[in-house]
């Protein structure tokens, strides 16, 4: 019975405990909110050069009073 001894764990495998399906859950909506934020982030900085790369361009401006 007790001749097995314990094997090496791969890179992909840790000694972490198994999580809870609420830890699961909290780790999954940590994770999806972290997404959408970066995505909004690059969004942003894609109107950002957006914007700059068509501002010279625009004629929408609006500061045309005489």
């Amino acid at each position: 019975m007790g001749s097995e001894s314990p094997r090496p764990l791969s890179g992909s495998e840790s000694q972490a405990p198994a999580l809870s399906p609420w830890l699961q859950l909290m780790l999954a909506e940590i994770t999806a909110k972290r997404e959408a934020l970066e995505r909004a982030r690059a969004e942003e900085a894609r109107r950002r050069s957006e914007r700059s790369g068509a501002a010279p361009h625009d004629s929408r401006g609006g500061a045309h009073l005489s």
